[in-house]
């Protein structure tokens, strides 16, 4: 083999190198890029249904959670109602405590009969 011969060869090789990457791109790419733009579009029925069901979910899951926190604001307000009725029970002076009786040391009084 002489010089030319393998300048010939190496000639060959990068052409058909450089013609073979749009052959590759093509036959091996083309399919995976439709694979991943397929991945990335609309969803299909299926997945449509799944994602339906999840909403479903998830909203019945927050309505729950509605319902918890407006229970629970309802019993805040009872707990704060019921500290301002005993803060201004305690700070009125002249009102009777509901512990004590009305008349905490009764004395019998003689009966109308003399006995």
């Amino acid at each position: 083999m002489n010089v030319s011969d393998m300048s010939d060869i190496i000639k060959f090789a990068a052409v058909m190198l450089i013609a073979s990457i749009p052959i590759l791109a093509f036959t091996v790419g083309r399919p995976l890029a439709r694979a991943w733009a397929s991945r990335l579009g609309a969803p299909n029925d299926s997945e449509r249904a799944d994602l339906v069901a999840l909403e479903h979910r998830i909203e019945a899951r927050f309505q729950r959670l509605e319902s918890y926190v407006q229970t629970m604001a309802v019993e805040v307000e009872r707990i704060g109602e019921a500290n301002r009725y005993l803060l201004n029970a305690a700070a009125d002076p002249g009102a009777r405590s509901i512990a004590q009786p009305s008349n905490p040391n009764p004395t019998r009084e003689p009966s109308a009969s003399g006995q």
